[in-house]
């Protein structure tokens, strides 16, 4: 794996600033929460989209372990933490750190994946996949309902809107 210049520069900024971070949000106790919440909207998409070169995602999870694990490390320095919190934190943290910082994967992937042929399919599912995670949440069934009708009418528009723009 051959890592291009700005990747040699990503990683260690990544590395760093979670660890950084990380050590701020356990320092600052119930404020960790918003220093989480600002470092995973807004510096990750950050060190992404400007710093990393070919290798976004690794730049991405790397920015996200370095958090957790320096989280987890001052976890550790508390008399009477076991492995079970450690477990339970870096699940807590790690899942919610890749949930706030997705859009901006997600968006290198749907830019690569629009030379493919089933970009559609791969899009229509992928809009499926969030309504039903957001069914799981308690929220209105039929809301959900009909933000998957108006998912596939917006679907099936842009299918017919390319084939009349290609005709």
């Amino acid at each position: 794996m051959i890592f291009s210049r700005r990747d040699r520069v990503a990683l260690p900024i990544s590395c760093v600033a979670g660890a950084g971070f990380g050590y701020l949000a356990v320092q600052a106790g119930f404020g960790g929460v918003v220093v989480g919440g600002f470092y995973s909207l807004f510096i990750i998409p950050l060190i992404v989209c400007f710093v990393a070169g070919q290798r976004k995602l690794l730049a991405w999870q790397a920015c996200i372990l370095s958090f957790v694990f320096s989280c987890i490390a001052q976890t550790f320095s508390v008399p009477g933490s076991g492995m079970a919190d450690a477990l339970g934190e870096f699940r807590l943290l790690w899942i919610s750190a890749v949930v706030l910082s997705f859009p901006v994967p997600a968006y290198y992937y749907f830019q690569r994946a629009k030379k493919r042929k089933s970009y559609r399919v791969e899009v229509f599912l992928s809009g499926l996949l969030l309504l039903v995670l957001l069914s799981r949440l308690p929220i209105d069934i039929f809301l959900i309902f009909a933000l998957g009708v108006l998912w596939i009418i917006a679907s099936l528009g842009k299918i017919i809107w390319d084939r009349r723009l290609t005709a």
